[in-house]
């Protein structure tokens, strides 16, 4: 049995998603604290509530005991420049936590911000749609341009799995286009991982990157 363990949920850069019942069983044998990472939950949870689904976020259970919840308010509204975050812990752990905190550690305007952006409904409809569209269409560029990649839309972004090899090709066609993109490295150096694609408005772009990709290349599902 772990003392602590962290879950990113939705997972970066898989976009994999932990429902409520698995964090519960995971919890419960975890000895010390389970802290998840929501920073990608809002698209989600607007989605959830948007078509009357469950929720997978674990906000509402944290008052039940060892959970510590991360949520952060510049990915979803695209205001990473603030870089604004919230936490949610157990009663217990509040006063310990709040001794910690820093005079004045947030600026006002970003304050102000905030505010605006968690009290318009109108906005965070409007960019859950926005979010909503520009990820399938990425989703649609990048599965055709590679068909035999493992594809997935995630939350705020697409990610590919194939080999290592190709996806560090695809990378550095990018990035000679100006286009920065993630790689992730596996720590095992294996040869296949994951190369990560941020949603963007600038669509055409991205496909003829896409299209300058040698299509006798092909990557390993």
């Amino acid at each position: 049995m772990v003392d602590h363990a962290v879950v990113i949920n939705p997972n970066n850069p898989t976009g994999d998603m932990w429902t409520t019942q698995q964090l519960t069983e995971l919890q419960q044998q975890v000895k010390g604290y389970l802290i998840i990472d929501e920073a990608f939950m809002d698209s989600e949870q607007i989605n959830a509530i948007h078509h009357h689904l469950p929720s997978h976020s674990m906000l509402q259970h944290v008052d039940k005991g060892s959970l510590i919840v991360l949520r952060s308010l510049g990915k979803f509204f695209g205001l990473a420049g603030i870089r604004l975050g919230f936490v949610s812990v157990p009663k217990a752990l509040r006063h310990a936590f709040l001794e910690k905190q820093i005079l004045w550690s947030i600026p006002t305007p970003t304050l102000w911000i905030a505010e605006q952006a968690l009290s318009d409904t109108l906005w965070q409809q409007q960019q859950y749609q926005r979010i909503s569209k520009q990820c399938e269409q990425l989703y649609r560029l990048v599965k055709h341009a590679l068909p035999d990649c493992v594809v997935k839309a995630g939350p705020l972004f697409v990610s590919i799995f194939g080999e290592k090899e190709r996806l560090k090709q695809v990378f550095e066609t990018f990035a000679q286009q100006g286009i920065w993109l993630r790689l992730f490295i596996p720590r095992d150096d294996g040869d296949k991982t994951y190369l990560r694609l941020g949603l963007s408005e600038h669509l055409t772009r991205i496909e003829q990157t896409l299209a300058l990709l040698s299509e006798t290349e092909t990557c390993i599902s």
